[in-house]
């Protein structure tokens, strides 16, 4: 590890791979390559930046000089090292002092020690009787984190307890742990003082139970789980307490509140508490905040709480004293003292000697080295997403100036994006064009990005684009047209060659086209063209004018190269550079390891993204791999070395004594081959790479192995599979603008049947004599053979004509064109086409005939035609292609084409070998292998033919180079035609090791996962990318370095990650952070240790506010309190009545249902006697009399009085009849200490009601899959006999019975009845297995729904373990029901208000009515998004499509004003309203998606289907589609629904803000802001979001993915959190006081010189980038604050001395609280609602004031102000007369809700 080493590297890495990339063909003499290094570098690492250093020194040890007699005496402590002074101090406190604590030591300090040695302790001193339940509890936040601590836990209590005396037992409970001993892997890790199995914890409850708090929930409600909690508990440990934010802290905090209540106390007094906590807090009240929040989560007062914390201190430093030294003793001293000073130190503070960045990591590498400074540097990066800009009026020689994204702005010259054209690699100035009434006249603006995903735009892993059909086949423009009809336009500019343009560019953002300017000379293309090559650069059609055309947004990219890149970008490039400065790994075996061994973890906060880097570096060091050794293996063909010399002797002795073996014959005749010839056909190529590099291969092989179970493929087949597939992508086409083996001169194709068995006289004189006897210049045998030769390489393999069928055993006869598993791309395949009559060959042709094509008489182009339509016609005659050629169908059978003329070349008929000679391409400046008549067969502007040089002397490469840089330098001395080689081409002259990555997300298996898991530990996986998997507490052992692929979104976070280096005390490690363009991104690299590292931020809170929280533990502390009843363990025992399963679902689908065995089940939960076969009933099972329209009745149409006495309706029925004052009282404590203390009764009753939901939500599941297997029945005519073979009825009945069988808690929990330990609900599934019903072994792939309406979006690409799937489709609930069912109709009103539900049908809306409908949406909620049967899953990324998912807030009330100013009301949730979040996927433009409502399949809409009925997308054909999930199967188009949006509704926490504004400089006058028509309101409420989710992000320290912000339609703005049932983020903002705070804190940072609007760009807020205005949002701010020191006038005249201060709720506490004070309450009269149910959540504590200091005044207008009694409960003022009387009426002009504090009296306004 080298920190200067590692700068220096990744600065030139990133630095020369995007110059390469961007520059290649367009290099001049204008300094472009200097000006993009100096750019690149202020972009990637400023100087500025500047890297931080944290002292790894070790943690300060006990000092007293008994340490070993204490540690012994309270921990057995029996180690020759001494404890760490703080693990002493915990133990102390804890068994000592009997005190809780909270350890705050960082990651690698030992804080597992510090707990687990004083529990066991305890427990061993004070141990339980044997089954009488837990004695500690062990709360982890991740499983991971638990599995880490079962070794580290079993030898404490082998050391405690070393006889086994105390029998002390631990077991760890979760998701993982087997049912019954039978079912434990036999191959884990069995530790000797572990319980295994749920069945022992069960029947002996172990003393220490560690599990999670989702698992916690289960144990209490699982009635066989009960024995385990037990009364002894006296221990709870809970770890990483830190990550409990929000929604997540309550339901700890309610958990631990029942577990105590469970285990039989009353209070937390008995039980200690134990926690870690990465986080400190900062502030001077930081430690007694985080008291308070670790006493808030376990019940106690803050003062039984004790901090611990620890210190680094310095050992085993000698300071180095030599001459040559760079530092003195002094400055020596001086920066170790600062290390020890500071836990983190900016590297510019710390070393004060050297002018850069680079110099003082150089003397920090040797302070490590020399002195024995133990140090980890954490660096920061930039990713440069937003790419490069450039000014029309500015140049550079004949190429615009390169600007960075910083640069300033000039409203008469404008920035515009900067890219460069992939065909000729010109550099272009790219820019928004819109034309003006001036003809001729142009303006221009820079293009907004449109594609929220484009900061992860990853470019192409060569210089230029991998699809190049127009340059590399014979087509012409006319066949590259697409649809005329596109969006936006978009023009492009280049400076003009040789002076001369069409354009100029003009002051005020403008340009004139069609017009000369010598000064400044442009040209101008807008015809979807380059205009320096005319190559198309978009897919639109081709024009010859100059006029705009419209171009799509989403193709924009096809020929254009923006340097833009992300974070995922740089992370692949510097992959490499980063394991080169770890450490190498010695193996136990001799197995090799990949990459030496040597390995980093990567982080990266997005699942996708994380699978998706891991794909990619995957890809990248394939190809990598496949060209080095390709060309490594083809250099040595020829020759043998010594060892295969000697290798061939021993197999022509085991050939002559008669072997048979068919391996030892291949290798025989490959070392003959070898031997004999100077190339390798490509069967051959394929056995070397194999044989030669067998060990690799598989490495690379074992990433990619295939996981669908119906592969009929063998192990080795697939092997071979893969081998041909990467070696097809490689060298299956020539790519003309992409270095590759053929265009950097290094292998090119060979064939040995054209070259050697053709008699190339007789082929002249039979097919071309025509030709040379026609025409002057007579062309050679050698150049018709070249002319070939091109054709098969630029035509037959471009298209992709090719197939590969080899003979010679089982598991090579293969397709390799059918096989999609490994294809990392799509190609085109076509059969042999013939030459066109006017594409490059004939072009060439032309050329050499001597005539130009335009000017040619017929009879030359008959002769020309004929001579091109030979070509083909001689490899058909020579049967060097083959007619319809075998391939391989679905089902692995061989078969063949049905098509005539489909002409194919086999592969075995290529060979391949290094060049011998070489041409210099013009064009391209790429080389090849020949020519035709001396010129290159690609030509300029794609009509010019060109002459290739000849390179003189062609030097062979030598293998005796070891790095980039000699090969480099190789390579200039020997190929001084070609532009600088780059660092990537560099290395495939080099055999560089290959490294193995690894995808570690929650969307993969756990089996996976721990399979990666063990694999990296054992140093087999050089590379884990993670999402936050990993982040906490998992020791993988001596990791030295770390990547954040992102900046973490809290402090703690950050240091959660970047601890996973360092851990083993290593004198040197690092944390590398790439930061993205965005406005996190940009505040870091500012200054890392200020903005991220010691960023200022909040201790989390404990906020029971939520009322559906509570609500979900009450109802789960009832269910558990259920006396003498079992709930069951599945969904039918608890919820159905006298309904029992026969067999096992996976064998037998047959019910018994009441002894009686049912063909057509019953699926029914209603009364028993509503039976199907009872003629009286129908098929659902409900009595026919029934109606839904009566009010008896549920919404099924079955009497509710008829339901059967099932456990669920006795309790339901108990609860809501006849609570017992027992529940109550029990419910009371467990609401004691939140808001709604005193409301247990209600609480019971909301029991019974969300008891009621579950219930009629699970019965019309049932109903939906019995409705669809009786019409399955019905349509095959009641057949029972087949019943048994029928797979439709079959799965139908599977899933009856599965959802019977579903666990019960389990679906409580995530049916919100139960608590789900603020874990996400409302889960949607992303299945790959659609013909199955289930979902892949090794994927877990599910977001939320609001994410996955995006991110598995039907046409979305999803990847999974190095595999890509298409999203093809959708279910829904009710698909097997009536098709109406399931759909709602979303209206949105002129008005701008937004209604849900109602009929499908369109209705006839007045369109003259302001208030009728604008626009209407047909909904259906996707219940899984599934892959398309008939689509094979491959690796190809290449193509991926981007669709936005809208949020609206709907189904509030009338605005109920809440002031905390004069321009800011706010309000939440309200209690007896239901206002949801609803997210919908419109799909492009609105027009959403045609779906088949009869099996699913989806597709994007193009346009809105209203009048003539368009035809539906492609993928549905004309008449009918292939079924999505049934294989063989087609679907009618009639059961088409056009122009569907998917989407649902939530219910969360929410707070929404009204804004107001001084309608005039008197501000006497206000307004509230208009966004609907004020385009400045507009842009303050986008603003404010932004900053204020932004804000609100790092100040409670979670993801900015976990909140959101909305305009409503109503003008508001509402903040909200994205976790269904709300986390309790948003609602903080519903404290005035945290809203101030918000607001004072955004406006103080927008009052900073440096904050830009560039800083709150990101991935969330690019999309309304054009709304940012942070000149009229500060304008806001500075009036919002002046507002709040205003007193209203009426109230003024009321009290002269009247002063105002915001915070009603908390200045009413706190005033009531004081003594000897009276306080009136100020209030408008539309604060009355909000009064009232302040008095009714408050009423504890209200009752508890002295009724003669409380008096409240309600301000109707000046004249009419109502005065309450001094005290007046809830229900006196809803009758109060005066208020009755009072009609309501205008209020005063200024009215705010105003706080009076003055003199001895407190007037406070509501």
């Amino acid at each position: 590890m080298n920190f200067q080493e590692l700068y220096i590297k990744s600065k030139k890495e990133v630095k020369e791979t995007l110059i390469s990339m961007w520059t290649t063909g367009a290099v001049d003499d204008n300094g472009y390559e200097e000006a993009l290094s100096q750019a690149i570098d202020g972009l990637f690492s400023p100087e500025s930046t500047k890297p931080v250093v944290q002292s790894m020194f070790p943690w300060e040890p006990m000092d007293q000089k008994n340490w070993k007699e204490l540690a012994g005496k309270l921990v057995n402590w029996d180690k020759a090292y001494k404890p760490y002074k703080h693990q002493y101090e915990s133990w102390h406190k804890l068994l000592e002092d009997n005190k809780s604590i909270c350890v705050t030591t960082g990651t690698g300090s030992g804080k597992t020690e510090c707990f687990m040695l004083p529990v066991v302790k305890d427990i061993a001193e004070h141990p339980a009787a044997e089954g009488e339940g837990v004695q500690a509890i062990f709360l982890y936040p991740l499983n991971a984190l638990a599995e880490d601590q079962r070794g580290r836990l079993n030898e404490i209590l082998e050391q405690i307890d070393p006889e086994d005396k105390q029998a002390i037992r631990f077991a760890v409970y979760n998701g993982n742990t087997p049912e019954n001993e039978g079912d434990v892997d036999q191959n884990a890790q069995h530790l000797s003082r572990e319980l295994h199995s749920r069945s022992d914890i069960r029947q002996t409850p172990p003393q220490i139970l560690i599990t999670n708090p989702t698992m916690l929930e289960y144990i209490m409600l699982r009635w066989e789980d009960r024995p385990i909690l037990g009364n002894n508990l006296r221990w709870f440990v809970i770890d990483e307490t830190h990550s409990f934010k929000g929604a997540a802290a309550a339901e700890l905090a309610m958990l631990i509140k029942r577990v105590i209540s469970a285990c039989g106390f009353e209070d937390s007094e008995a039980i200690r508490f134990a926690t870690s906590s990465a986080t400190t807090g900062t502030g001077e009240n930081a430690e007694q905040e985080l008291k308070k929040f670790i006493a808030d989560i376990s019940w106690k007062r803050p003062e039984d709480i004790e901090i611990v914390t620890g210190r680094r201190v310095v050992t085993g430093v000698t300071y180095c004293q030599d001459n040559g030294f760079p530092l003195t003793t002094e400055e020596q001293q001086g920066i170790v003292q600062s290390l020890i000073e500071n836990d983190y130190i900016s590297i510019d503070e710390l070393i004060q000697k050297g002018n850069s960045n680079e110099e003082k990591l150089g003397y920090l590498d040797q302070l490590c080295d020399r002195v024995g400074v133990k140090a980890k540097v954490h660096y920061f990066f930039q990713a440069p997403s937003l790419g490069l800009n450039t000014k029309l009026n500015i140049k550079r020689g004949e190429m615009f100036e390169i600007l960075n994204q910083r640069s300033a702005e000039d409203n008469d010259y404008p920035l515009v994006e900067l890219v460069r054209c992939k065909k000729c690699g010109q550099l272009l100035a790219r820019a928004n064009v819109t034309s003006t009434e001036e003809e001729g006249i142009y303006e221009y603006s820079k293009i907004k990005v449109e594609n929220v995903e484009s900061f992860d735009v990853v470019l192409d892993s060569g210089e230029l684009s991998d699809s190049d059909d127009v340059s590399d086949s014979d087509d012409l423009d006319e066949e590259n047209g697409v649809d005329e009809k596109q969006q936006g336009k978009i023009a492009l500019f280049a400076p003009a060659r040789d002076g001369y343009g069409n354009c100029t560019v003009l002051p005020n953002s403008r340009i004139r086209v069609g017009d000369e300017d010598e000064h400044f000379p442009l040209v101008f293309g807008g015809d979807n063209r380059c205009p320096c090559c005319d190559k198309l650069v978009t897919k639109g059609k081709s024009h010859e004018t100059n006029e705009l055309h419209d171009n799509n947004e989403s193709n924009r990219q096809d020929n254009l190269l923006p340097l833009s890149v992300g974070s995922l970008f740089i992370s692949r490039i510097l992959s490499r550079t980063f394991l080169e400065q770890t450490s190498s790994y010695e193996a136990d075996t001799n197995q090799p390891l990949p990459h030496n061994g040597q390995q980093f973890i990567s982080f990266i906060d997005n699942r996708q993204a994380a699978a998706r880097l891991t794909l990619d570096q995957s890809l990248d060091v394939e190809t990598e791999w496949v060209q080095s050794r390709v060309f490594r293996i083809l250099s040595g063909q020829g020759h043998l070395t010594l060892e295969e010399k000697n290798e061939l002797e021993e197999i022509k002795t085991r050939i002559l004594e008669g072997t048979t073996d068919e391996k030892v014959l291949a290798r025989y005749r490959d070392l003959i081959a070898k031997c004999d010839r100077n190339y390798l056909t490509w069967t051959e190529l394929n056995d070397r790479l194999s044989h030669d590099y067998a060990e690799e291969l598989n490495m690379l092989y074992a990433q990619f192995i295939p996981s669908k179970e119906n592969e009929k493929a063998s192990e080795e087949e697939k092997r071979t599979y893969y081998l041909m597939t990467i070696l097809y992508e490689q060298l299956g086409s020539r790519k003309p603008g992409k270095d590759s083996l053929e265009t950097l001169g290094m292998v090119h194709t060979y064939y040995p049947e054209l070259e050697e068995q053709w008699n190339w006289g007789e082929i002249v004189n039979e097919y071309f004599e025509d030709f040379n006897e026609n025409f002057p210049n007579k062309v050679s045998q050698e150049d018709w053979k070249n002319l070939v030769k091109l054709y098969i390489d630029y035509q037959i393999r471009s298209d992709a004509s090719v197939f590969y069928r080899e003979e010679r055993n089982p598991y090579t006869n293969i397709d390799i064109t059918s096989f999609r598993r490994f294809a990392s791309r799509r190609d085109h395949r076509r059969p042999a086409r013939p030459l066109a009559p006017t594409g490059r060959f004939a072009r060439l042709l032309y050329t050499v005939a001597g005539i130009e094509l335009d000017r040619a008489t017929e009879e030359q182009k008959e002769i020309i035609e004929r001579t091109l339509s030979q070509v083909l016609q001689l490899l058909k005659d020579k049967k060097f292609l083959t007619d319809k050629p075998p391939y391989r169908d679905r089902n692995g059978d061989w078969t063949k084409e049905t098509r005539e003329d489909t002409w194919r070349l086999n592969l075995t008929k290529i060979a391949f070998k290094v060049y011998d000679q070489a041409y210099f391409c013009p064009v391209t400046h790429r080389y090849i292998p020949y020519t035709f008549c001396g010129y290159s067969p690609y030509l300029e502007d794609r009509r010019i033919p060109r002459e290739a040089k000849e390179v003189a002397q062609w030097e062979s490469y030598e293998f005796n180079r070891e790095t980039e840089d000699e090969v480099r330098a190789w390579w200039k001395e020997y190929r001084p035609d070609y532009p600088s080689l780059s660092l990537r081409s560099a290395r495939l002259f080099l055999s560089r090791p290959i490294y193995v990555s690894a995808e570690h997300t929650a969307q993969i298996s756990k089996e996976l996962l721990k399979e990666h898991q063990d694999l990296f530990i054992a140093h087999r996986i050089n590379v884990l990318t993670c999402s936050t998997t990993m982040e906490m507490g998992v020791d993988l052992g001596d990791l030295e370095l770390v990547v954040m692929n992102s900046v973490p979104p809290h402090p703690a976070n950050y240091k959660q990650r970047a601890g996973r280096s360092g851990r083993r005390e290593q004198n040197k490690s690092v944390a590398v952070t790439i930061c993205g363009n965005d406005s996190i991104g940009r505040q870091v690299m500012c200054d890392p240790l200020a903005n991220l590292i010691g960023r200022v931020y909040s201790i989390p809170v404990v906020d029971f506010k939520s009322r559906q929280i509570i609500q979900r533990h009450v109802n789960s502390f009832l269910l558990r309190s259920m006396t003498g009843v079992e709930l069951g363990d599945y969904v039918y025992e608890f919820f159905a009545s006298g309904l029992t399963i026969a067999g096992d679902k996976k064998t037998n689908a047959d019910l018994v249902f009441e002894g009686e065995v049912r063909k057509t089940p019953t699926f029914r939960l209603g009364n028993n006697a509503a039976r199907a076969d009872n003629t009286d009933n129908d098929k659902s099972g409900c009595n026919n009399a029934d109606s839904a329209d009566n009010a008896d009745n549920d919404k099924s149409g079955c009497n509710k009085a008829d339901r059967p006495a099932s456990v669920c309706n006795r309790f339901m029925n108990q609860l809501r009849n006849n609570p017992t004052e027992e529940q109550k009282n029990s419910v009371g404590a467990l609401l004691c200490g939140t808001p709604y203390e005193g409301r247990e009764v209600e609480f019971i009753h909301g029991t019974a009601f969300a008891l009621e939901n579950t219930f009629e939500e699970l019965q019309d599941k049932f109903e939906e899959i019995a409705t669809e297997y009786d019409r399955a029945l019905e349509e095959r005519e009641d057949n029972f006999e087949t019943l048994s073979s029928d797979k439709y009825l079959k799965r139908i009945n599977y899933q009856y019975i599965g959802l019977l069988k579903t666990s019960l808690v389990p679906y409580l929990s995530t049916h919100q009845f139960t608590p789900n330990a603020a874990m996400p609900t409302s889960i949607v599934e992303f299945n790959t297995q659609p013909d199955k019903g289930k979902y892949d072994k090794n994927s877990n792939s599910s977001y939320t729904l609001s994410r996955a309406l995006s991110q598995y979006a039907p046409g979305r690409l999803v990847i999974l373990n190095n595999t890509c799937y298409r999203s093809a489709g959708v279910s829904w609930q009710s698909r097997f029901t009536d098709n109406r069912n399931g759909f709602e109709t979303i209206v949105q009103y002129k008005n701008g208000e937004i209604s849900i539900g109602g009929a499908l049908d369109p209705v006839q809306d007045n369109e003259n009515n302001e208030t009728g409908p604008r626009r209407r949406y047909t909904m259906v909620t996707p219940t899984e998004f599934r892959t398309d049967i008939s689509e094979e899953e491959t690796r190809d990324k290449s193509t991926q499509i981007y669709t936005r998912t809208e949020a609206h807030l709907i189904n509030t009330t009338a605005w109920q004003r809440a002031n905390t100013s004069e321009l800011v009301a706010v309000r939440g949730n309200v209690e007896g309203t239901t206002p949801e979040i609803l997210f919908i996927n419109t799909g492009h433009n609105g027009n959403g998606y045609c779906l088949c409502m009869s099996c699913g399949r989806a597709e994007l809409e193009t346009q809105s289907v209203n009048g003539p009925q368009l035809p539906p997308p492609p993928s549905f054909g004309e008449d009918h589609h292939n079924h999505i999930s049934r294989e063989n199967t087609t679907c009618d188009n009639n059961h088409l629904k056009r122009n569907v949006v998917f989407g649902d509704t939530i219910q969360t926490d929410y707070c929404e803000i009204k804004l107001s504004k001084y309608a005039n400089d008197n501000h006497i006058k206000i307004d509230s802001l208009d966004p609907n028509n004020n385009e400045e309101d507009k842009k303050v409420l986008h603003t404010l979001g932004m900053l204020i989710c932004d804000y609100l992000s790092k100040d409670v320290g979670i993801e900015r993915v976990e909140i959101d912000y909305l305009l409503t339609t109503m003008g508001t703005l509402c903040i909200y959190d994205l976790a269904k049932g709300g986390a309790g983020y948003s609602s903080r903002l519903r404290d005035v006081n945290q809203l101030e705070k918000a607001l004072d804190a955004i406006r103080n940072r927008l009052e900073s010189e440096t904050f830009t609007k560039d800083q709150l760009i990101d991935s969330f807020t690019l999309f309304n980038e054009v709304y940012i205005d942070l000149r009229a949002t500060r304008r806001w701010l500075v009036d919002e604050y002046d507002s709040r020191k205003t007193v209203p006038e009426v109230v003024a005249k009321l009290d002269p001395n009247a002063a105002t201060v915001c915070g009603f709720k908390v200045t009413l506490h706190n005033a009531i609280r004081e003594r000897q004070v009276v306080v009136t309450l100020f209030a408008d009269w539309d604060s009355l609602g909000d009064f009232q149910e302040f008095i009714k959540i408050n009423t504890p504590w209200y009752k508890e004031a002295n009724p003669n200091r409380v008096s409240t005044c309600f301000i109707k207008d000046p004249q009419n102000i109502v005065v309450l009694p001094p005290y007046e409960d809830l229900n006196r003022i809803e009758v109060h007369t005066s208020l009755k009387q009072l009609t309501r009426g205008d209020l005063p002009a200024t009215n705010s809700v105003l706080n009076v504090l003055q003199g001895k009296e407190k007037r406070v306004g509501l």
